[in-house]
């Protein structure tokens, strides 16, 4: 990588899934994922991070024709040193969501829809929700195949120094009524556990 921000060089981040949808978390692991004929849309997936870190970027590889109409993407801040886990990612703090929209495309030689999502935003979770795919006679079963997905952006040292806040985006402002609604705790649940509640957002192209 040739990106680098006061001497840190921009890396892969290394994630768990927490949530996929209605189904096994496990399924994602590996960052690939296709949704069977007849899923529910919007799914949320929501991944944690190793340890915490600025995440500069989120790149989705979508299949061509099982591709999603939107995808949404936010960083999430909860307490340094805690458990990594649903429960906490609940209780964090979401940034504005940044909105990935995918069109309807000729033919090209890439099997791939390759987006990015530039978040730069330090926190340990990222909650993203997957809109309907894009209606296409190849994909009579409606489904959405992520190929790969990606993690970028910059560590936080292992241990800071006692006395040390941590940084936070300056998208995270409390008094924000926007940001503060993003809450996972505020939304409505289903009984699968996922948030479904749609906010106002700001798109990026």
């Amino acid at each position: 990588m040739t990106e680098s921000r006061k001497g840190v060089a921009l890396r892969e981040l290394y994630w768990k899934t927490l949530v996929l949808g209605t189904h096994y978390p496990a399924e994602f692991n590996g960052g690939r994922f296709r949704t069977p004929p007849g899923d529910s849309f919007p799914m949320d997936i929501v991944i944690g991070l190793d340890k915490i870190a600025n995440v500069y970027k989120v790149v989705i590889d979508a299949d061509e024709y099982l591709t999603p109409s939107k995808v949404t993407i936010r960083v999430g801040q909860g307490k340094l040193n805690e458990e990594v886990n649903y429960k906490n990612a609940r209780t964090s703090k979401f940034q504005k969501p940044v909105i990935l929209e995918f069109h309807r495309r000729e033919r090209s030689v890439s099997r791939l829809e390759s987006k990015n999502a530039f978040t730069d935003a330090v926190g340990q979770y990222i909650w993203i929700t997957i809109e309907k795919p894009i209606p296409l006679s190849q994909n009579p079963h409606n489904q959405i195949e992520i190929k790969k997905l990606t993690v970028l952006g910059y560590p936080l040292p292992e241990e800071l120094p006692r006395g040390t806040p941590v940084p936070e985006s300056p998208k995270l402002e409390q008094n924000d009524e926007d940001v503060a609604n993003l809450k996972m705790e505020n939304l409505e649940l289903e009984s699968k556990g996922v948030p479904k509640k749609e906010k106002k957002i700001e798109r990026h192209s």
